[in-house]
């Protein structure tokens, strides 16, 4: 199931998140600069075991790249169930 909220229904649940689980009461829409988003994304490296066939990740070269995301009134959001 696919669940689409455009950029008026994100700014909504994000302000209701808000309110219920810090207390913040805002409207996101009084600032054009935000919401942004910020999060991680993690690139694993793996090996194969030739012997096995198993394929294992190696923590020591897992890395984490930061991705900005801005959201304006272009922006839609798709949720997959």
């Amino acid at each position: 199931m696919q669940i689409k909220l455009d950029y008026y229904e994100i700014l909504e649940a994000l302000e209701a998140y808000l309110l219920d689980k810090h207390n913040i009461n805002c409207s996101l829409n009084d600032n054009p600069d935000y919401p942004y988003l910020d999060t991680t994304k993690v690139k694993y490296q793996t090996t194969k075991d030739p012997q096995t066939g198993n394929t294992t990740i190696d923590p020591n070269k897992t890395t984490y790249e930061p991705i900005n995301v801005e959201i304006n009134e272009n922006s839609d959001i798709s949720i997959y169930l």
